[in-house]
């Protein structure tokens, strides 16, 4: 059985997309004959790099390499460019995705033609892709939804993204709110399934509690953005000094409200809160042997694999109720409405946490071990496989 998949897997920015996609490749990979990773991107040309950085002081983004190895895995680089005629057509709404297809028929159809069955990871436009090749080439194909692939899909793709996942062979959502949102487009449900992310728990062991009356440790993991709620973290972060007086707040992560976050902070000098940046993957672990409790307070959100693997630590997570952190959490009390009184609610939860006199991690550990085996997703995920090719 030879599967090719379209992916995001850009390995210079391994974040909660990219570590999810690999973990069910790796894990497939023993059980299929041959795997074909495609990761999907987009850079500039010359003359568009020169626009957006001289005038509109975006990021540039570059070519990279035709094929890179990650962990042994071999990854195809599929760019496409952002030229002068790409901004035209987006100017005059013309849209480009038959252009993307015609990007993996070029350069991919030696892949394609030896492949049982494509597999879409995101959904846009990923998905549309592996609509149109299926088509081409007379292969069944799936759809996995990570989150931003739904809940930020523009309206004028809802058209295209609904036709794509109707004629999936199954489309597999990362938490049923995901799939709850997915049907408020318009889709029917009747190839769905929901496939959470699971949680690597050798990797993430239980962390050793210390004293009750030592430095607690509050943190945030997650890319410094509205739709993660970053800018609610000065906020959230002085109730909890207001209440208790032996907290440091750490926050692990990049994005663009980095530089206002740090200024907001630095008014608030009675605070001990310091600036991780972006880590790697293998340092998460790490990372989250010194904290206490996570705080997660999405706009938006698929799954949320952090709150996985801190509670696989056996930390506790408490965070907002949207999208598919409920299910992740799945304590009612570590849960709060977003509101005009969510910093405090919040605050007030994690206060009681961290002066817990009982510790009981293990309750958060079972519900991950039982709940979020990579195994049995991924022996689930092949077993569709084989329903729909063999």
């Amino acid at each position: 059985m030879n599967i090719l998949y379209i992916t995001s897997m850009d390995t210079n920015k391994k974040g909660g997309i990219f570590n999810a996609t690999y973990e069910r490749i790796k894990r497939l990979e023993p059980k299929l004959d041959n795997v074909y990773v495609l990761n999907n991107y987009t850079y500039h040309s010359k003359l568009s790099a020169v626009i957006a950085g001289k005038l509109y002081k975006k990021k540039i983004l570059y070519k990279k390499k035709d094929k890179v190895l990650f962990n042994n895995l071999e990854i195809f680089n599929v760019g496409f460019k952002l030229d002068l005629f790409f901004y035209l057509n987006r100017l005059f709404k013309k849209n480009h995705k038959e252009k993307l297809v015609n990007l993996y028929k070029k350069h991919y159809s030696h892949l394609l033609e030896n492949s049982d069955a494509i597999h879409a990871h995101c959904g846009w436009p990923h998905g549309y892709i592996a609509y149109r090749l299926s088509q081409i080439y007379s292969i069944p194909f799936f759809i996995t939804f990570h989150g931003s692939d739904i809940n930020n899909l523009a309206k004028d793709n809802y058209s295209s993204m609904l036709v794509a996942m109707e004629h999936a062979e199954k489309c597999f959502f990362v938490s049923e709110g995901l799939y709850k949102n997915s049907q408020k487009l318009g889709y029917s449900g009747t190839n769905s399934k929901v496939s959470y992310n699971g949680v690597d728990t050798n990797k993430f062991k239980k962390k050793k509690y210390s004293n009750i009356n030592s430095t607690k440790v509050v943190s945030y993991i997650g890319s410094l953005e509205y739709k993660k709620g970053a800018d609610l973290l000065p906020e959230i972060f002085e109730k909890i000094n207001n209440m208790h007086n032996n907290v440091q707040f750490i926050i692990v992560g990049d994005g663009t409200l980095k530089h206002e976050l740090k200024c907001k902070f630095n008014k608030l000098v009675d605070i001990d809160v310091s600036f991780s940046g972006q880590i790697q993957p293998d340092e998460v672990p790490i990372k989250m042997s010194e904290m206490d409790v996570l705080v997660v307070p999405s706009r938006r959100e698929g799954l949320g694999m952090v709150i996985l693997e801190a509670n696989a630590c056996g930390i506790p997570v408490v965070g907002s109720n949207t999208g598919g952190i409920p299910e992740a959490i799945g304590i009612a009390e570590n849960i709060k409405d977003i509101s005009d009184s969510f910093c405090g609610e919040l605050a007030i939860r994690v206060v009681e946490l961290i002066t817990e006199k009982q510790k009981n991690p293990c309750k958060y550990r079972e519900r991950i071990v039982n709940q979020f085996n990579w195994d049995k997703i991924v022996d689930e995920e092949y077993r569709v496989y084989k329903e729909t090719i063999l």
